[in-house]
């Protein structure tokens, strides 16, 4: 059974999930939910999880 699952951030939850993942990662760049809502209209941003524990956040910004 495959446990990992990626979705599209396009909601409060994933939103907060991104915001988590990403302040964890980059302390220097603390983004408020603001700051994620205005990102995520610009950039295609994922969050990851395996099972229900969130592993990840992709982002990919236009060129």
């Amino acid at each position: 059974m495959n446990d990992f699952h990626v979705r599209t951030v396009d909601d409060d939850a994933s939103i907060r999930d991104w915001q988590y993942a990403h302040n964890l990662i980059v302390p220097g760049d603390v983004l408020s939910l603001d700051d994620v809502r205005a990102r995520a209209g610009r950039n295609h941003m994922e969050v990851a999880y395996l099972c229900d524990v969130l592993i990840g956040s992709p982002t990919c910004a236009p060129i």
